[in-house]
């Protein structure tokens, strides 16, 4: 409930529950949940007023129930079978599916489908997502190419009636920035620029048409350079989410083009 509470508020913290937060996320165990509020503000060198404050803001009545809430759910879960990890990935996606925009979903699905002209870029890990996508996709007959921020900056160009689909787990990562500025240079006509993120933040505000945006434990500490993180599956379920949508458009041609290419594979 705690972390669930931090990513649903996160919009609204202030420098200093920001630093909050990241500890808690970060020190998710027993031996935070038996300091006193003295001692934790101390770690993370902010005012025990701070402390308190942050613990009203996740709709606790102070640092006593925070505490208490802490200390229940850290011992509920070295109880279960399930991991931390585990449960940081299915709070990630509940939340992520809370917020997300579905009207955002369907108009990136409908351009798609009209354009049939799709790039998308990704750097590390997130490059691997965008294949992912990029694979579905050509697989129900979309025209979609893959491109590396960080080595293929050459062959970023605007294109006429296309779009282009930044991804970033931390909406943080440079080279991102660098792509998505290229993409907007000149008047280029009927280009759509999309930012798929596991973070409300995106570094490519000024050229996106669209954000989609997830919610993930980690996104406001992930390596802007796009490791595996939490926030990857956080990726992977918004991409997943826009495909299944661009499939329902025409579900009973792209049924018959999945068809034939299982019936093909198995001859």
């Amino acid at each position: 409930m705690i972390k669930s509470k931090i990513l649903s508020h996160k919009h609204f913290f202030t420098s200093s529950e920001k630093e909050i937060a990241i500890y808690i996320l970060n020190n998710f165990n027993e031996k935070t949940a038996n300091l006193s509020i003295t001692q934790l503000a101390n770690k993370i060198h902010v005012s025990s007023a701070a402390l308190t404050r942050f613990c009203q803001k996740i709709d606790m009545n102070g640092f006593k129930e925070f505490q208490y809430v802490l200390s229940e759910e850290v011992s509920a879960s070295k109880n279960s079978n399930q991991s931390i990890e585990l449960t940081e990935i299915i709070t990630s996606l509940k939340e992520t599916e809370k917020i997300l925009n579905k009207e955002a979903i369907s108009l990136v699905a409908n351009k798609i489908w009209k354009t049939q002209n799709v790039y998308i870029y990704g750097e590390a890990f997130t490059h691997i997502l965008a294949m992912t996508l990029s694979r579905k996709l050509n697989k129900i007959n979309i025209p979609s190419r893959v491109y590396n921020v960080a080595s293929d900056t050459g062959a970023i160009l605007p294109k006429k009636d296309s779009v282009h689909i930044f991804i970033s787990t931390s909406g943080r990562n440079p080279n991102i920035l660098i792509g998505a500025s290229k993409i907007s240079m000149g008047k280029t006509k009927n280009q759509m620029i999309v930012s798929i993120t596991a973070s409300d933040f995106s570094n490519i505000e000024k050229y996106e048409n669209v954000h989609i945006k997830g919610l993930s434990s980690d996104s406001g500490i992930g390596d802007p350079q796009e490791l595996p993180t939490v926030g990857a599956h956080v990726i992977q379920f918004i991409s997943d989410t826009l495909y299944k949508k661009i499939y329902k458009i025409d579900e009973k041609e792209n049924d018959s083009i999945i068809f034939s290419l299982s019936s093909l594979r198995y001859k």
